[in-house]
């Protein structure tokens, strides 16, 4: 399919919309459930020298994604396994936009990501209870964090976590092309 087919099939359908469910917890009255995750797990923030690790783990884009987010405040969270990064997430704060989101009052948790050899181990939520422990922290009442609607396996590590569902996000994609004059 050549790109003007393409321009023209996606222009028919119209907006493109992506479905996205929120989920909150209230940090007041956020009480810490013991988890029994794999053992030899280490849950921090990342530092610069953390990212040659994320590159190592996805890719060198999100390398740099996580480079840009760290250099704007976001705090960048690992789980490593000994040297080997095997999971990450990022918290926004307010004001920033993030995606779709406008973030006005409460912080938002992004970027999150497990190797598919530690699924299962409970290595997310663990994750998450390190992300929520620091943010009691700060005077923030509520945190989000937020997931496509048909991931099922977040959805249930938010709710082991203690995140409980808020509303569903719906946001639409308009794809616009610049036309160019050709001449021969």
């Amino acid at each position: 399919m050549n790109k003007i087919t393409k321009a023209v099939q996606l222009l028919r359908e119209g907006p493109t919309p992506h479905r996205y469910r929120m989920y909150r917890l209230q940090l007041p009255n956020y009480v810490d459930s013991p988890l029994d995750g794999k053992h030899g797990i280490e849950f921090r923030r990342l530092t610069q020298n953390d990212l040659p690790c994320v590159a190592a783990m996805r890719s060198h884009s999100v390398e740099e994604a996580f480079r840009k987010m760290m250099a704007q405040g976001v705090w960048c969270y690992g789980a490593f396994d000994g040297e080997k990064l095997v999971g990450h997430a990022a918290c926004f704060f307010p004001p920033m936009k993030v995606a779709s989101f406008s973030l006005k009052k409460h912080p938002v948790i992004r970027y999150c990501h497990v190797s598919e050899a530690y699924r299962g181990h409970h290595i997310f939520p663990l994750l998450l209870k390190k992300i929520i422990a620091d943010i009691k922290k700060t005077d923030y009442q509520e945190l989000y964090i937020g997931t496509d609607w048909d991931n099922l396996a977040s959805q249930h590590s938010f709710s082991t976590a203690g995140f409980s569902f808020a509303y569903e996000h719906t946001s639409y994609t308009w794809y616009r092309f610049v036309w160019k004059r050709i001449q021969l």
